[in-house]
């Protein structure tokens, strides 16, 4: 078994502006564990149970992430900028010993294998502009990129079914307010 978490943070500040960082990594991995189930699946006219033994499961997690940061203040404005990259993987692997009872008295083997991946960049920008003491001007502007990919394979009784899904987000949205007091 091995899990560990390291986390990084620093910040630099002089004069109004202001810059942070942080950084982690995350990973655990174990292997050969056991786990047991029963499950009852009700048809209208049967209950199906089923026994569930799973053997020698194998993980693997890993997620990193980092963040940079800036802002710069003044009596006239304000400015703030803020990247964001995250980074999410697991791998697992479960083979099983299934029993069958009720209607049918079946021992089976099942694989189950499912990857995952995922990715995900942010840039948030934000500004306030003092025209005068009574009017200011505040805009945002957020824009992000997201990637997942999911990867399931399930084998049972020499069938199997398989799920590979692939999809891109992009996300953008901005903001610009004037404001009169």
């Amino acid at each position: 078994y091995l899990n560990y978490d390291y986390n990084f943070a620093t910040k630099l500040a002089k004069e109004g502006t202001n810059y942070n960082v942080f950084a982690g990594l995350s990973t655990q991995e174990h292997d050969n564990n056991n786990n047991y189930s029963n499950e009852i699946f009700y048809f209208p006219d049967y209950n199906l149970h089923r026994q569930k033994e799973s053997k020698n499961e194998e993980t693997r997690k890993n997620d990193q992430y980092f963040q940079f940061a800036a802002s710069s203040n003044n009596k006239r404005r304000i400015l703030k900028a803020k990247l964001i990259l995250e980074h999410s993987a697991l791998n697992n692997k479960t083979n099983s010993l299934l029993n069958y009872s009720e209607l049918y008295n079946i021992l089976d083997s099942s694989q189950t294998i499912i990857e995952k991946d995922a990715s995900k960049i942010s840039l948030n920008l934000n500004s306030e502009f003092k025209i005068n003491s009574k009017q200011n001007i505040k805009m945002t502007l957020n824009n992000s990129y997201t990637t997942n990919e999911y990867l399931r394979t399930y084998e049972e009784n020499s069938n199997t079914t398989l799920m590979d899904t692939k999809e891109n987000l992009y996300e953008l949205s901005a903001n610009i307010n004037y404001i009169i007091q």
